[in-house]
């Protein structure tokens, strides 16, 4: 029998003591206890063993070490975020909110509650705000008197801060809580702009069964999946359309729309004509009598209308509304307008008021650019005297040919306002409503 002698082992163990190996000194003072009749090949194999086991195990304990950490790490930042978040919130309330916070214990006076349905908008150099009639804005207000001794007190009104941008123009820079701010300060710029930085909630909806098409290649009310009438709305000059959860709520919005005109049949771009039209028929009439519409008026459901309402702070009439159908006709290529979406009236209606006072409030006029123009100063420019508009997502078509010919510079511009384009082929990236503008420019090209 080749057994390995006991004087080895110990040699080996002192050895490896002194170098500080652990695991195969214990393996080598196990095998003293070991019977000297089993081989050498045997115990190395076990010494092996062991000490590829203890290495295994101090590698997972150091993974787990570095996991933890990690974690700790994650829910430091996340800590952090939601410091952050608070702060900007308090940071983005009017300067005077010192006042406001500290006024919570007290109950609000009747003359402050007055004061702040009174609130109108300020004059400023864009054409004034005239209040929304009371058929097409659910903004009512009536003004009330003060006693003589009762100072006047700005109110102060505090907006939730779920969508910050940061904006960068020459008469504001830094963030804001509201997109009638952003939008006020940055559309008319040329070299403005505002981006988003935080990452708004936005409520998931069910799927829509039904969908009222108010402008597009064929009108109607079409019962279905969206990808089966998509093709009505592609590339259609302000196409106004919704999708609806039920049949009534859909032949609802659209008798509401033929009413008050603003349903249209419009061919889409570059194309000859109305595209075919679908496999499906219009559920309802696509131009209903006086009967048909006040039959279908009669069983209007009472939450028809849905909860979103929309604040159009910039448009032909600035104003509350319930329905994205009455807001289309309002500010789709409408140069600069602005409007925001919001989960309840009240909501929709502080943003509003509160916008009036900043003096962001105004109406506009269809048909006219509001964008600032700027003459171009760069040395790159072949002409002089080029009017042009470096707004971003801007593309700018110049043809020096084009320009010897007819003396005219076409420049392609992409306004983007607050809301939603249902058209993924259309938008699938930015989301924006396209405007497109021609300039014309007196005087001939510089050769």
């Amino acid at each position: 029998m080749d057994g390995l002698p006991s004087s080895l082992v110990s040699r080996s163990l002192v050895s490896a003591a002194s170098e500080g190996d652990e695991p195969l000194a214990r393996a080598l003072q196990n095998s003293l206890r070991i019977s000297d009749t089993r081989s050498s090949g045997e115990l190395l194999r076990h010494a092996e063993l062991c000490s590829l086991d203890a290495t295994l195990r101090t590698r997972e304990a150091n993974l787990l070490t570095r996991e933890a950490d990690l974690l700790r790490r994650e829910a430091s930042l996340k800590r952090r975020e939601e410091s952050q978040a608070v702060a900007e919130g308090m940071a983005f309330m009017d300067p005077d909110a010192s006042t406001f916070w500290e006024s919570l214990n007290d109950e609000p006076s009747d003359d402050e509650s007055d004061l702040t349905a009174s609130i109108t908008s300020s004059p400023t150099t864009l054409a004034p705000s005239t209040p929304p009639s009371d058929l097409t804005s659910s903004i009512s207000s009536s003004p009330t008197s003060l006693a003589p001794s009762t100072p006047p007190r700005r109110p102060v009104l505090a907006l939730q801060p779920d969508r910050v941008y940061q904006v960068s123009s020459p008469d504001r820079s830094g963030p804001t809580a509201t997109w009638a701010t952003a939008g006020h300060h940055t559309l008319p710029s040329p070299a403005a702009t505002a981006k988003l930085i935080s990452t708004p909630h936005r409520p998931r909806h069910p799927v829509y069964k039904c969908y009222a098409i108010i402008r597009g290649t064929h009108p109607g009310v079409y019962q279905g999946r969206w990808y089966d009438y998509m093709v009505l709305v592609e590339k259609v000059p302000r196409a106004s359309y919704k999708g609806f959860e039920t049949l009534e709520e859909a032949q609802t919005a659209f008798a509401l729309a033929f009413a008050l005109g603003f349903v249209e049949a419009i061919p889409a771009r570059n194309a000859v004509g109305l595209v075919a039209p679908p496999r499906s028929p219009s559920m309802v009439s696509t131009n209903p009598t006086q009967n048909e519409i006040l039959a279908i008026l009669s069983g209007t459901p009472a939450n028809y209308l849905g909860q979103t309402w929309y604040a159009v702070f910039k448009g032909i009439r600035p104003g509350v509304y319930p329905c994205w159908t009455f807001v289309s006709d309002l500010v789709s290529g409408v140069s600069t307008s602005t409007y925001q979406r919001f989960d309840s009236r009240s909501d929709a209606e502080l943003a509003f008021r509160r916008a009036e006072q900043n003096g962001e409030v105004h109406e506009l006029q269809g048909g006219r650019s509001y964008v600032l123009p700027t003459i171009a100063s760069s040395a790159d420019e072949p002409l002089e005297g080029v009017l042009y508009i470096p707004h971003r997502r801007i593309t700018q078509i110049l043809s020096r040919k084009r320009a010897q010919q007819t003396n005219t510079w076409r420049v392609f511009c992409t306004y983007h306002i607050e809301g939603s384009h249902k058209s993924k082929s259309r938008a699938p990236q930015t989301n924006p409503w396209r405007a497109f503008c021609t300039y014309h420019i007196e005087g001939s090209p510089k050769s």
